[in-house]
């Protein structure tokens, strides 16, 4: 049995950049009080008055640290553990993707972008090169012209179309600095077949 992998040529190929805030608006809220995103302890509430709020965001550490996540219920935070909980402040949250979009678009024409959800993006670099680099360089261009502006981390994702990008993100480019990872149509045998779970797809 042929699949489409087995001869490459006759595939689509762009370069295509899926781009994730990391912890968005726990980020942000640790910028609004001084801190750097990485090292806050911090966590977003819903409806703070409520103990069957849900948590809308967590830093990294909190995540790592005590397993609370999106949809972290406000009861199942227990006293003993080292959180701040935040109000969440929706309007500044928008302001802010604004500004980074806006950054995104400096580096691509806006047929070329596309607004995946409030933290993440996707855009098409493969007609930029001569301008900006190689993947990485533009990758890396972007990272820091955000964190720059906004105080925010971002990860990015690369592939040869927009899922195999959003793959590269979520299973790797998230895992560890600097925050990028690439995966090629060459790439899935080994590390798109081998997933068991649907929930690690995606």
């Amino acid at each position: 049995m042929t699949t489409p992998l087995d001869d490459l040529s006759r595939l689509p190929s762009h370069d295509i950049m899926c781009i994730d805030c990391k912890s968005f608006y726990a980020s942000v809220e640790a910028i609004r009080r001084g801190e750097y995103p990485l090292a806050a302890k911090n966590a977003v509430l819903s409806r703070a008055e409520s103990a069957g709020g849900l948590i809308l965001a967590a830093s990294p550490i909190v995540k790592a640290k005590y397993g609370v996540k999106l949809g972290t219920r406000y009861f199942e935070i227990k006293p003993d553990m080292d959180i701040q909980i935040c109000a969440p402040h929706m309007q500044k949250y928008i302001e802010i993707n604004y500004l980074i979009n806006s950054i995104y678009r400096e580096f691509a024409m806006n047929q070329d972008c596309y607004v995946y959800s409030i933290d993440e993006s996707f855009i098409d670099v493969s007609y930029i090169h001569q301008l900006f680099g190689s993947n990485r360089e533009i990758a890396t261009a972007i990272q820091d012209r955000v964190f720059a502006a906004t105080g925010i981390i971002t990860t990015v994702g690369i592939g040869q179309n927009p899922l195999l990008a959003k793959l590269a993100l979520d299973l790797d480019a998230k895992v560890r600095p600097p925050w990028q990872a690439s995966w090629g149509y060459k790439d899935v045998p080994e590390k798109l077949w081998p997933l068991k779970d649907l929930g690690d797809f995606w």
